[in-house]
């Protein structure tokens, strides 16, 4: 059995850590730390490894009964101001998932509609034929009109002007 400390060592580096700071939080010393070669030599260590990528996303070995619980995922529609294309996607952390976004993003990202729950795959497949690419579609009518009566549930103000013909 793998020891509390590999364990937290290895999750850390699955989440993302360089070894040296998982190293630090699981409590090697420095000299340890000197050489990984030696952490990733201890038996279990390259299958814990393994397993901890195969459960990226989910919780941890280490982590308490009540961070297990799944959070809640909603699907939201973002608008880039440069083109007016729509983003569908969904995120259980709507507030970093926005910040990644708009720091990747040379336009303006707009936030147009949140709905509740994982309905990124429906809503893909309700708006296939105004798809650009992967989570990407084109500001077409119909998909005003959707987000227009979404906002209007939700008694928020429409984001988009009308359309002109």
């Amino acid at each position: 059995m793998a020891s509390t400390r590999l364990i937290r060592f290895v999750e850390g580096v699955a989440r993302g850590l360089s070894a040296a700071q998982a190293g630090r939080i699981a409590g090697y010393s420095e000299a340890t730390l000197r050489n990984p070669r030696q952490l990733w030599s201890q038996p279990g260590a390259r299958e814990l490894y393994r397993a901890a990528q195969k459960r990226r996303g989910r919780a941890a070995l280490l982590d308490p009964p009540a961070a297990r619980a799944a959070k809640p995922v909603v699907t939201y529609f973002l608008r880039s101001e440069e083109n007016g294309c729509v983003k569908i996607g969904k995120t259980s952390n709507l507030e970093n998932r926005l910040h990644a976004l708009r720091v990747a993003s040379p336009a303006t990202l707009t936030l147009v509609l949140v709905l509740a729950g994982d309905r990124e795959a429906e809503m893909h497949h309700r708006f296939a034929d105004c798809n650009i690419r992967g989570d990407w579609f084109r500001d077409e009518q119909r998909l005003r009109e959707f987000l227009d009566e979404e906002q209007a549930k939700q008694n928020q103000a429409p984001p988009f002007p009308p359309v002109m013909k």
